[in-house]
C-alpha cells in the first residue's frame, strides 16, 4: 500500500463544498427529519465527515486553495476551512520599475516625531519652496487648508504636482456636479432678500430649473434630482422657519471675501450669510438700512456653508471664515453653520462649551501650524479618518 506523501486539493469554495442539496417541492426538511430520511443537515453532516478524513489523508499537512474572484464574480471560501490557518499566494520577487521607484522612495522617508517628513534634494527642495512661498505671499484657499490637514499627502499630489485621477466612467451624477447644482440652486432661492415663506417652494422649483439649464445633466439625472429637491421640500421649509424664527432673514449668496490674519492671506467664499437687526424689525428702504448702521445699532449675522455631503467636524472653514469677517466687515458674527441638503438641517458652530473667540482662536492656531509644516516640505500620508475612501492615490502611498 502506498502511504500519500502530500494532498492538495483545490476549488473549496462556499456552494460547492460543501453542496445543498436541491429543494423538495414535495416534503420539508422537517417532515423528512422525523420518518429517517435523508435531510440538509444529514448532507451537511456527511460532507463535513468527508472534509475531516482529507484533513488526515497525507502525512504532510494538507493544502487547500480557493480562486478569489472570476472576472467580475466574487468567491467565497468554503466554512470548513479553518480562517485563522488560511495563508495568501507567496509574493514573487519581480517587481516593475514603478514598485521599485516606490520603494526606493519610502525607505528615503525621514522620521520627525509622529509625524514623516518626506526627503528632497536641494533642487526639489528649492522649487517646492517657491511653489509654498508663492502660495503664501498670495493667498491661501480656506478650503485648500482644509484639504492639506486631511491628508498632506493627497494635497501634495493634488496641488502641488497637479497629479489627476481619471476615474472611469458611472451612471450617476458625479458628486461635485451635484454639489456645484445644488449650492447654485439655492443661490438663486436666496439672491433676492425680501420675501416670504410662502413663496419658498416656487422659489426653490424654479431656481433648480434654472440650475438644470446652466449645468445641463442627463434627464434621467434631473428628474432625480427633482425628486430629490421635492423630498428636501418640507425638511428645509422647517430649518428656514426656524432661521426666520430667530429674527434673520437671507441678505448675500455666494460672497467673496479675502482677509490678511496674523500675517497669513486667507481667500474664500461663503454659500450663505443672513442678517438680523439689533431691535428685530425688518428693514426694507436700503437708505434707512444704512441709516440704522451709521447710527451704530449692532447688527448681527450667521454664516451658513451648504453641504450635500457628510460634514467634517473639524474643518476649519466655518471658524476662519467667521474671523474673516470680523476683519472686513461690522456685524457681528453670532453664529456660523453646515446647512446639510442631504438632510435639511443646520449644524450650528461654536459648541455651546466654547465662546465664537475660543472656536477662532483653536483654529487659527491649527492654520498657523499646517502653513509652517506646508514650508518645512511636510507632506506625510498620514490621512484623517475616512479619507482612503474617495481618494485615488492608494498605489501611492500604499494606504489605499
Amino acid at each position: 500500500m502506498i502511504e500519500t506523501e502530500a494532498f492538495f486539493f483545490g476549488g473549496v469554495l462556499e456552494g460547492d463544498f460543501p453542496s445543498r442539496p436541491d429543494i423538495d417541492p414535495i416534503l420539508p426538511e422537517k417532515v423528512k427529519k422525523a420518518l429517517g430520511m435523508p435531510h440538509l443537515e444529514y448532507y451537511m453532516n456527511r460532507q463535513k465527515l468527508y472534509f475531516n478524513r482529507l484533513l488526515h489523508i497525507s502525512r504532510h499537512d494538507p493544502v487547500f486553495s480557493c480562486p478569489a474572484a472570476d472576472g467580475d464574480k466574487i468567491f467565497l471560501p468554503s466554512p470548513f476551512l479553518d480562517w485563522e490557518k488560511m495563508l495568501g499566494p507567496d509574493d514573487i520577487n519581480i517587481y516593475t520599475e514603478e514598485e521599485v521607484l516606490v520603494r526606493e522612495g519610502i525607505s528615503l522617508k525621514v522620521h520627525s516625531g509622529s509625524r514623516a517628513e518626506t526627503y528632497f534634494d536641494h533642487n526639489a527642495n528649492g522649487i517646492l519652496r517657491r511653489i509654498i512661498g508663492s502660495m503664501s505671499k498670495r493667498y491661501f484657499r480656506v478650503t485648500d487648508l482644509d484639504y492639506y490637514r486631511k491628508c498632506p499627502f493627497r494635497f501634495y499630489l493634488d496641488r502641488i504636482l497637479g497629479l489627476e485621477i481619471q476615474p472611469p466612467p458611472r451612471f450617476e451624477v458625479e458628486y461635485r456636479e451635484w454639489g456645484t447644482l445644488a449650492h447654485r440652486t439655492m443661490e438663486y432661492v436666496f439672491k433676492d432678500k425680501d420675501w416670504d415663506m410662502d413663496a419658498f417652494e416656487t422659489r426653490l422649483f424654479k431656481a433648480l430649473e434654472k440650475s438644470l439649464k446652466e449645468i445641463p445633466i442627463a434627464e434621467f439625472w434631473a428628474n432625480v434630482t427633482r425628486e430629490i429637491f421635492r423630498n428636501l421640500l418640507p425638511l428645509l421649509r422647517k430649518q428656514e422657519d426656524e432661521i426666520r424664527m430667530k429674527g434673520y432673514r437671507p441678505w448675500l449668496a455666494e460672497e467673496k471675501i479675502e482677509a490678511e490674519i496674523d500675517g497669513i492671506t486667507l481667500r474664500g467664499k461663503i454659500d450663505r450669510i443672513d442678517k438680523k437687526k439689533a431691535d428685530g424689525r425688518r428693514k426694507k428702504d436700503e437708505a434707512k438700512e444704512q441709516q440704522t448702521m451709521d447710527n451704530g445699532q449692532q447688527e448681527t449675522v450667521i454664516l451658513l456653508d451648504y453641504k450635500t455631503g457628510q460634514i467634517d467636524k473639524k474643518s476649519l472653514q466655518l471658524p476662519l471664515y467667521a474671523r474673516m469677517w470680523q476683519v472686513t466687515h461690522s456685524p457681528q458674527v453670532d453664529e456660523a453653520g453646515f446647512y446639510s441638503l442631504k438632510d435639511g438641517r443646520v449644524t450650528s458652530y461654536p459648541p455651546k462649551k466654547k465662546s465664537m473667540e475660543e472656536f477662532i482662536h483653536e483654529a487659527l492656531e491649527e492654520t498657523a501650524a499646517l502653513i509652517r509644516q506646508m514650508k518645512k516640505g511636510m507632506f506625510p500620508a498620514e490621512p484623517v479618518t475616512n479619507e482612503c475612501r474617495n481618494c485615488g492615490h492608494g498605489a501611492l502611498c500604499g494606504k489605499g
